[in-house]
């Protein structure tokens, strides 16, 4: 008998990666999730994708006054910026206050100038060497799909690399490993028919599984309806744990970022042997009005940040997850004539854990411009060989020899 979160089913809600995929991983029985991987590991790594390019110099503010000059109209009053004690040189975005506690507690890096030299300004090929960790678009797969393939980690379980929204999912795109994207949490279940008895329906398809079709390829879509039953038990789990916009009047003001980080903290409570969580959030391609668009952005950002930190703490998984942001390119230096910035190079992003080396590790020189930009001064494949650092490498044979340079974690 099938219970009723088993047959809350999914509809469009959920694209599964890999061939063959779930294959093995949920086998007879109903009641418990899935096992860890042998040998899979402790550490976990959480990506925040910013997607549309988020702009870097009114994140983390350089203390020059050229950047009064560059943003007359768009630039932060110094008055209004967030002082990171200890440091001279920048103030973040007003946003971000809840960084700080962050901050004092040694568990936030800021990377600033990061991204690819030769990167194209557009989203498609930025987002494409950002995912691949190739910005001559020489590999097939993704970055953290290598690194399933190299670590052997998505063999048999995947739910090891779990996207949420569909914006991150290119990263996880591999040769032989399983993994997960799931484009909509809460529709991610399957939806009978007005009239149709949902139990009866469930039961119906449950039994397309028997008996096993001497047809390879007809076994092997017998063999995943079981295992898309037991997904929807597993991950329903997830549902009932997270708060998203609109379920809670309290919780109204939750954006994508937050609701996604709260989804992710539920899965890595689950034990479900999941290495990675990737999460995107869109919006952040700022041409117009983009004061009061970075504004509610950078809330959702840093708001999501440390109340997932929070809650890892709380259910004593604070040890084990290392938090990075993406985005597939910082902003031009100069604002625009729309109250807004244009498609640049050099970002900004955060690390953030108990493992990380705190501090700003890099420099801003608003004095040397690279063609109106920010340079891409420190390569993105550093932050990645130290995310994958994090999880126990391989790093330097899936990024093509970069190594984390500026030791962003510990060992």
């Amino acid at each position: 008998m099938l219970t009723r979160r088993q047959f809350l089913g999914l509809s469009g809600g959920a694209a599964i990666t890999g061939t063959a995929a779930w294959l093995g991983l949920f086998r007879g029985g109903s009641s418990s999730h899935p096992t860890p991987a042998s040998g899979a590991g402790d550490r976990v790594l959480v990506v925040v994708q910013m997607s549309g390019g988020n702009d870097a110099l009114n994140t983390l503010v350089p203390l020059d006054g050229r950047y009064h000059d560059l943003r007359p109209q768009l630039g932060l009053a110094d008055d209004k910026l967030v002082a990171l004690p200890g440091e001279t040189g920048f103030g973040l975005h007003p946003s971000l206050q809840p960084l700080v506690s962050l901050w004092n507690d040694h568990q936030l890096a800021i990377v600033p100038d990061i991204g690819f030299a030769a990167d194209s300004r557009s989203h498609f090929e930025s987002l494409d060497a950002w995912w691949t960790a190739s910005p001559e678009h020489s590999h097939a797969t993704g970055w953290i799909g290598r690194w399933l393939d190299a670590s052997g980690q998505g063999a048999d379980n995947p739910l090891v690399a779990i996207a949420l929204g569909g914006g991150s999912v290119r990263a996880l795109v591999s040769e032989r490993s399983q993994s997960t994207a799931v484009n909509d949490l809460t529709a991610f279940r399957l939806t009978a028919p007005k009239g149709a008895d949902a139990a009866r329906l469930a039961q119906a398809y449950a039994a397309t599984a028997t008996p096993v079709s001497d047809r390879p390829l007809l076994a092997g879509a017998q063999d995943a309806v079981g295992a898309t039953l037991r997904a929807v038990d597993v991950l329903g789990k997830v549902q009932d744990e997270t708060s998203v916009e609109g379920d809670d009047p309290s919780n109204a003001k939750a954006g994508p970022i937050s609701s996604a980080l709260a989804a992710a903290a539920s899965i890595i409570d689950l034990d479900l042997g999941t290495r990675v969580v990737l999460v995107s959030g869109t919006g952040f391609d700022t041409h117009a009005n983009q004061a009061a668009t970075q504004e509610r952005l950078l809330d959702d950002l840093a708001k999501g940040i440390v109340s997932f930190t929070s809650t890892l703490a709380q259910r004593g998984h604070a040890d084990r997850v290392l938090l990075v942001t993406t985005s597939e390119f910082g902003r031009r230096a100069a604002e625009n004539g729309s109250g807004g910035t244009d498609h640049g190079h050099g970002g900004v992003h955060f690390a953030v854990g108990r493992g990380v080396h705190a501090g700003i590790h890099g420099a801003v020189d608003l004095a040397h411009l690279a063609d109106g930009d920010l340079p891409a001064a420190t390569d993105t494949r550093a932050l990645y060989a130290a995310a994958l650092d994090w999880l126990g490498g391989p790093s330097a044979d899936v990024l093509d020899g970069h190594t984390d340079e500026l030791h962003l974690v510990a060992a």
